[in-house]
């Protein structure tokens, strides 16, 4: 991004909206903006590259790079009773010739469900440990995990699907009112596994953080919440990941210690 700047090529245009506040909330480019932001404070790590950082620059360099304009697209819009919809509409259809993935059409949207799911991937230390973000993966998973909580039914083991149409779905049935209550349950959730799990998490892929989730849940809501169960559900994960380290799919023969006939289910 830095190089195309210094080289005069377009970074595209920025996608706003301005909101009910009159402030302006940022639709597309968010990401491009802050890397920006975080390149004029020297907060980038240019260590494996040839650029300089902003604060090494000469003077001519400086007033070059500051005079790089930025092309922007604003959006408001005037029908009160159809604002959400309106805009994200509006904004899928500019992306058209741009495809977008499940989380950024999912981040595409507006109301309390986002804001949960966006406010919670943001500010709780859990997601610290899946690694770097990339196309708002954790804000999707951050949003999967809100969806079970809210939509689930653990009593009859009956559990929603997370495809994309059925998640536009639950962002439109939550997007003025949401159960205060299950959003704590949902946070609590997560604080569990971030206490219990912590550096394990790391060796977790969205979908082992998914079941790890359903599981703890589960097992809260049946009054399974004791001093032991702690320490318990970290063995478990450890044993978990070990076992599923130790075999492929593609395996022709089960590992050692494991029968035969489970390794064939």
């Amino acid at each position: 991004l830095i190089r195309s700047i210094e080289n005069r090529y377009s970074i595209g245009v920025l996608v706003l909206f301005i909101n009910a506040n009159s402030q302006y909330e940022i639709l597309d480019g968010q990401q491009r903006l802050l890397t920006i932001k975080q390149y004029l404070e020297d907060k980038i790590d240019l260590s494996n590259t040839d650029i300089k950082k902003y604060s090494e620059l000469n003077t001519q360099e400086k007033a070059l790079l500051d005079a790089y304009c930025i092309f922007y697209l604003k959006l408001k819009s005037h029908h009160p009773q159809s604002k959400e919809e309106d805009i994200v509409q509006t904004f899928l259809r500019l992306q058209e010739g741009t495809p977008l993935n499940k989380a950024e059409k999912i981040n595409a949207h507006r109301g309390k469900f986002k804001k949960i799911f966006r406010d919670t991937r943001e500010t709780h230390p859990v997601f610290k440990y899946l690694g770097k973000e990339k196309r708002f993966r954790w804000r999707q998973l951050s949003a999967e995990l809100l969806t079970l909580e809210l939509e689930s039914d653990f009593d009859n083991k009956v559990f929603p699907s997370l495809d994309l149409p059925s998640m536009i779905n639950v962002i439109k049935k939550y997007e003025r009112n949401i159960s205060t209550r299950k959003v704590r349950l949902f946070k609590s959730n997560l604080d569990y596994l971030n206490n219990s799990l912590n550096m394990i998490l790391t060796a977790f892929q969205p979908r082992e953080f998914i079941a790890f989730y359903l599981l703890i849940s589960y097992l809260r809501r049946k009054k399974a919440d004791n001093k032991s169960l702690v320490n318990e559900f970290a063995e478990f994960a450890k044993q978990f990941l070990e076992n599923l380290n130790r075999f492929s799919i593609y395996d022709d023969k089960p590992p050692t210690g494991m029968p035969k006939d489970l390794f064939d289910k």
